[in-house]
Order: C-alpha cells, then sequence, then structure tokens
C-alpha cells in the first residue's frame, strides 16, 4: 500500500514511520457481533476532519466547538465563567443556567428568588428593626413629655420672679424647676399614676391564676416579669404603666380576675404586655402625671389622647393577636367588657375622672351601653372596630 502524501504544513514526529509501518502490518480486529452497530451496513465514519483539512489542527477544532464555547471560551476555565456562576454557559440543563443566547452565554431571565418562609411569630418575630425604631421614638416621646411638663411651671415661676425679684432670680429658678421637674416625671411617674388611679398591689397568694399566665406570657414576649396592681372595681378593665429603664407595672381590675376565663384572661394580660414591649406604657404613665391638673380642670381627654397616640391599642392588639396561641380569646375579652358591669360610683373609671386617665385602658369607654359605643365614631382604639379586627384572625 503507497504512503499517502503527507500535509507540508504538519510536523515531523520522531518515530512517525515505525509507527505507521506497525499499524499497516497488524492483522485486522475480529468484528463483535455483541457490539455491532445497526448502522445499514454502511462502514463507520468519524465526525472528525482529516489532519491538514482548512488551515491546520487548530481551524480544526474551532470549527467543532460549540457555538457558547466559541463566543465565551472554553466552559470550566477561566475567571469569566467563574463570576457567571454556576450554570451560565450550558445549553439544555434545568436549573440557574436557564437557556443560553449568544455572546458569552448569560442566562435570558434572571435567577428565580427562593420562596419565601412562612410567617413565624413569638419571641424572635415580637421585636424587629421596625418595632425597635418605635421604641426609642416612644422614649423620646416620654422624655420630650416630662421635659415640656417641667418647663411650663418652670416659666411661669421664671416670669414672676424676674419681674418682682430680678432677672438672675428668674433664670435660676428656671433651670431648677424645669430639671427638677424633668427627673420627677422620669423615675416617679409610674408611683405618681398607681396613685391617681387608686390602686393597690396584687398578692400571688390571692390571685395565682393571674400570676401564672403573666409569667408565661413575659417568657414569650421575652421580658421581665412585671409588677401586678389590682383596682377594686366591677368594670373589666386593665392598663400598663412604665418608665425609661425601670420594670413595667400591669394593673387589673377586680371584675378581670373574677368574669374572665383562661383564654380571655390570657388575651388580656398579652394586650398589656404588647404595651410594655412598644414602649407604650411609658409614654402613658408620663402622659398621665404631666397632664392629670389640666385633665381635671377641664375635664377633657383630648390632650391625653394625642399626647398617647391614636391607634394605641389597636396595634397592642394586633402584637397580642399576633403572639398568643388563641387570638380569639382577646377578641372574646373586649366582646366582655362591651356586656361587662358598669363602674362603680366614685371609681377612677367613672366620669369625671376618667377624663385624666381614660386612654391608657384597654377599654377606653368602660360601662358604654352599644348605642353609645356605635355612636363615638370609627377610632381604631374603640372597642368595636378592634373586635371587629381581631375577627379575621
Amino acid at each position: 500500500m503507497a504512503d499517502s502524501p503527507r500535509d507540508p504544513n504538519e510536523r515531523a514526529h520522531p518515530g512517525a514511520p515505525e509507527r505507521d509501518a506497525a499499524r499497516s502490518d497488524a492483522p485486522p480486529r475480529p468484528a463483535q457481533p455483541g457490539r455491532a452497530r445497526s448502522n445499514g451496513g454502511r462502514p463507520r465514519t468519524s465526525s472528525r476532519p482529516a489532519r491538514g483539512a482548512g488551515s491546520g489542527a487548530g481551524a480544526a477544532r474551532t470549527t467543532n466547538r460549540r457555538p457558547s464555547q466559541q463566543a465565551g471560551g472554553r466552559r470550566g476555565s477561566g475567571a469569566a465563567n467563574h463570576a457567571r456562576g454556576p450554570g451560565a454557559g450550558e445549553r439544555g440543563r434545568g436549573g440557574a443556567g436557564g437557556p443560553v443566547r449568544g455572546g458569552g452565554g448569560r442566562s435570558s431571565a434572571p435567577p428565580a428568588s427562593p420562596a419565601p418562609r412562612g410567617e413565624t411569630y413569638g419571641a424572635d418575630r415580637v421585636r424587629g428593626t421596625d418595632d425597635e425604631v418605635r421604641v426609642r421614638a416612644a422614649d423620646r416621646r416620654a422624655t420630650l413629655i416630662g421635659v415640656v411638663g417641667a418647663l411650663v411651671p418652670a416659666v411661669v415661676l421664671a416670669v414672676v420672679l424676674g419681674a418682682t425679684v430680678g432677672p438672675v432670680a428668674g433664670v435660676v429658678a428656671l433651670v431648677v424647676v424645669a430639671v427638677t421637674g424633668a427627673l420627677y416625671v422620669r423615675r416617679r411617674c409610674v408611683a405618681r399614676a398607681l396613685a391617681i388611679l387608686g390602686a393597690a398591689p396584687c398578692h400571688p397568694d390571692r390571685h395565682p391564676r393571674l400570676y401564672n399566665v403573666t409569667e408565661g406570657l413575659c417568657a414569650t414576649f421575652g421580658l421581665r416579669m412585671p409588677e401586678l396592681w389590682v383596682v377594686d372595681d366591677p368594670a373589666i378593665n386593665a392598663c400598663a404603666l412604665g418608665r425609661a429603664g425601670g420594670e413595667a407595672t400591669l394593673v387589673f381590675t377586680t371584675g378581670v380576675l373574677t368574669r374572665l376565663d383562661l383564654d380571655q384572661l390570657e388575651g388580656l394580660v398579652a394586650h398589656e404586655l404588647a404595651h410594655v414591649k412598644r414602649h407604650d406604657a411609658v409614654v402613658g404613665a408620663a402622659a398621665i402625671v404631666v397632664l392629670w391638673p389640666l385633665s381635671r380642670l377641664t375635664r377633657r381627654d383630648g390632650y391625653l389622647h394625642a399626647m398617647v397616640g391614636q391607634g394605641r391599642e389597636y396595634l397592642a392588639d394586633q402584637l397580642a393577636a399576633a403572639t398568643i396561641r388563641y387570638p380569639s380569646g382577646l377578641r372574646d375579652a373586649l366582646v366582655a367588657m362591651t356586656g361587662g358591669p358598669p363602674p362603680a360610683p366614685s371609681s377612677v373609671l367613672e366620669p369625671p375622672r376618667l377624663a385624666t386617665t381614660r386612654w391608657i385602658w384597654a377599654d377606653p369607654d368602660p360601662g358604654a351601653g352599644p348605642a353609645t359605643r356605635a355612636d363615638m365614631g370609627g377610632s381604631l382604639d374603640t372597642l368595636a372596630v378592634r373586635a371587629a379586627a381581631l375577627a379575621e384572625w
């Protein structure tokens, strides 16, 4: 057999004549029936072009590459493919890569985002980034309330002393009274508010159910055990008091302890602990102490409602319902307040004394009938609106 002429551009390799001669002298390998392919009797042909075709072996290899490899380079090599991420430059594979467009193997659509996890509630869900912002805002509001409440009498006294004694005496009085008043509101607001409410300490031996429920919910909210106080009144009501950097205090009427079942009691306690968590209790205690003379004199509660913030009871309901196991218990407690007994005569919950503390109670209208509550409008803090919102849970 005559040797086929070699391409003049192909490099000579040492030992090539001996290797070719050995291949030509070797006997043909017998066919294996088990491995034969049904190709119609046609001889097997190689898809690789012969050496020397075109302009060298490099051109032949470039021609056989995939389009994605020609445009974007060899798959799996280089920093470019690493930057494109897994799945880039691959065709016909499902996953993050997706279909490939010409010019670098980039995906035609952004990778799908993972499915959101289900909402979780409890101690890890109660306080988030937004809650931290609200807490700081509540602390600033309580401090501002104390400063403004101390400045009003300080300015009046300074003007009087400045006109009668001298300007130096007026300035000294202004500074001393303002600082003293602000510190008093910050440190003694809870004690003063308890005195206004006429509350007494609650003993664990007399009300063990209240202590057990509160202690269990404090672990859920991530709070320390607050002090528990009781107001002797048959109406069903409760409120929360607190001061910045100090322990909170929960106040319940005797109607809560005698008329609510376990689920309703759990819902109401969770509502008050939500006020503690949001630091609404700090604002409420400071507002009561500062506005008590004005509210007592004018018998108007609009100033107190504006100072503590509208919608605070509604937001506390939502946080409590998202935390406790049976949100329906809180709704049943609100319904029980609607049909509960009226306050006792001369009680702190009876007008006109109610104006001084109205908007810190869970029920701002104790003893009001359904017709009276219907005429109070659609405020978020009324029982009708809150009970209807809790019906969705």
